[in-house]
């Protein structure tokens, strides 16, 4: 059996991040939760070794900047996957987005493609094309 994918989970939400942990785990993912930049940054110095980076729409865009920056500085290369609200423009810095109210089931079905684990998928690029919820930032292409 291969290793599970491990996803670094930031929110500013202590609820948010809770729930996100929970359906993660149930859908076969390790997680590591990180309550907000400080708790992101101590996980990313110490095991940088994450397969995604999951960012919550609580996170102001000037925080995600930040974390991704530092994140990449550290050596840390997952793929971002961020979570916005709707009428926000996505981040050029993230590798995905999905808006807020797209739901769990979108929320996992992103996840894995974001991942390149979804059911029939060759990559995570093929999958963002058929959804209109998980975007592939093209600046990043």
């Amino acid at each position: 059996m291969p290793p599970k994918k491990r996803i670094l989970c930031i929110s500013n939400d202590a609820a948010l991040l809770a729930t996100r942990r929970m359906l993660l785990e149930q859908s076969g993912f390790t997680v590591v939760a990180a309550f907000g930049f400080a708790e992101a940054m101590g996980h990313c110095s110490t095991d940088a070794s994450f397969d995604l980076v999951l960012m919550g729409q609580t996170l102001p865009p000037k925080d995600k900047k930040s974390l991704i920056a530092t994140m990449r500085e550290m050596d840390c290369k997952a793929p971002v996957l961020s979570i916005r609200l709707h009428g926000d423009e996505p981040l050029p810095e993230v590798d995905y987005t999905i808006e807020s109210q797209a739901g769990p089931v979108a929320l996992i079905e992103a996840v894995k493609a974001a991942l390149g684990v979804a059911k029939g998928a060759t990559s995570a690029r093929s999958i963002s094309h058929r959804s209109s919820r998980l975007s592939k930032n093209s600046s990043n292409d």
